[in-house]
């Protein structure tokens, strides 16, 4: 499998990322995540700082999981209060999606009594 290598500078949880309630067609199966992206099915897996995945180029995957973003940058824009802080520290490598707008919007009017998903503690 191709591999993205994450950093201190580029943090990303791929468990959390996948597993807060954000997205629906994700699924974890024998170790790793596999979900569809668009027209793709896509595998990925995370051992430590290298982000493993089948399926897409890298730069689609980059492009997915927002890791073209200076994360921390955009954290410490918004680290004001304890509560975010704590939220930060906990949940650190937390990334939104670029998921498709119909797609996300299209879950939640057919789903509307499936709550999303609380954070876990991942």
């Amino acid at each position: 499998m191709p591999a993205i290598l994450l950093s201190d500078a580029r943090p990303f949880d791929l468990d959390c990322t996948l597993d807060c309630g954000q997205l629906f067609r994700w699924h974890r199966r024998d170790g790793a995540w596999v979900g569809v992206v668009g027209d793709a099915v896509i595998c990925a897996r995370q051992e430590g700082s290298l982000l493993r995945f089948a399926g897409a180029g890298a730069q689609r995957i980059e492009r997915y999981f927002q890791l073209d973003l200076d994360l921390p940058a955009i954290l410490a824009a918004i680290d004001r209060d304890p509560v975010i802080h704590a939220a930060i520290v906990r949940h650190r490598g937390l990334r939104l999606v670029r998921q498709d707008p119909w797609e996300s919007a299209w879950y939640r009017i057919s789903a509307p009594r499936t709550p999303a998903s609380p954070l876990s503690g991942a």
